[in-house]
C-alpha cells in the first residue's frame, strides 16, 4: 500500500558486501591480467573480483536510483529469514552473518591480491550501478 519494495535480510543494513559488479565483463579482466602479470599472484595468492565493497543500505539506494523505485531495508531473524527460504535461506543468511562480523574481507586475507596490483584501474570495471543500469529492462 505505500507503494515501497522491501529487501528482507537476516543482517544489519551496515553489514558489507564485496561487490563483483558485471561478471560477464569483470571475470575477464581479471584471468587477464593475472595471466599477463602471473609474478603477482603466484605461487599462492588469492585473487577476488571485486569492484567494491557495500552496505547493504548503499546496495538498495544503488538499486533505487537505477530503478526510480523507493525501498526500505528491513532486518529480520536469522530463525524467520530461513523459515522464509528454507535450506538456500539458512545457507545466504550464514554468509550474511559472516559479512556482519567481519566486514572487511580482506583483512581476513592479507595475501589478497588487490585489482591495482595486477594493474586494473577501476574504470575498466563494471560496478554495481553500471551492472544494474545494464539490466534495468528485467528490474523495471
Amino acid at each position: 500500500m505505500s507503494g515501497k519494495y522491501i529487501w528482507v535480510q537476516p543482517s544489519p543494513g551496515s553489514a558489507l558486501l564485496p561487490i563483483s559488479g558485471d561478471i560477464s565483463t569483470n571475470v575477464g579482466i581479471f584471468v587477464s591480467a593475472i595471466l599477463t602479470h602471473p609474478e603477482v599472484s603466484l605461487p599462492s595468492r588469492y585473487v577476488t573480483v571485486k569492484t567494491e565493497t557495500l552496505s547493504f543500505e548503499e546496495i538498495l539506494k544503488v538499486w533505487s536510483k537505477v530503478t526510480g523505485k523507493e525501498a526500505e531495508y528491513v532486518e529480520i531473524t536469522f530463525k524467520a529469514f530461513t523459515r522464509l527460504w528454507g535450506p538456500y535461506g539458512e545457507e545466504m543468511g550464514m554468509q550474511y552473518k559472516f559479512g556482519a562480523e567481519f566486514g572487511d574481507w580482506d583483512a581476513l586475507q592479507p595475501d589478497m591480491v588487490k585489482m591495482e596490483e595486477l594493474g586494473i584501474k577501476k574504470s575498466e570495471l563494471k560496478g554495481l550501478e553500471e551492472t544494474l543500469e545494464m539490466l534495468k529492462p528485467i528490474l523495471t
